[in-house]
């Protein structure tokens, strides 16, 4: 005998948005992931690479909140994270999660590395 399933087909998200250096120019050809705790505490994760104009789009992703991260010149750092100096894979600090929508895109999910920071001393003028 014939079974019926009955099953609804929803399209994945997207997330997109560019990579940039300290200097502000595109980051090509840097990796790019997704990381997602599902219910099960089970991490989920989606990769790309960045192409020459440092845009990524990761696509077919599940419903849910996803942390965004890329290596930069060899800086891992995640969106809206606050790099800690610069140090190479460090990680990020104050990292905000994306939420995802089946079917939706969320764009301007931008990543860059800060500047490098300056140290700057005191001067003491002897007279």
């Amino acid at each position: 005998a014939p079974v019926t399933v009955d099953a609804q087909l929803v399209p994945g998200g997207i997330i997109s948005g560019q990579l940039r250096r300290r200097d502000g120019s595109p980051a090509p050809g840097s990796p790019v992931s997704t990381l997602r705790f599902s219910e099960l505490s089970v991490p989920d994760s989606n990769n790309t690479t960045s192409a020459a104009d440092g845009s990524y789009h990761l696509r077919g992703l599940v419903a849910g909140d996803y942390l965004v991260c890329a290596t930069i010149d060899s800086f891992y750092t995640c969106y809206g994270a606050s790099d800690p100096g610069g140090v190479p894979q460090t990680g990020a600090v104050f990292a905000r999660t994306v939420d995802v929508v089946a079917g939706g895109e969320i764009t301007g999910i931008d990543i860059s590395l800060e500047p490098l920071r300056h140290t700057y001393l005191p001067a003491i003028n002897r007279e």
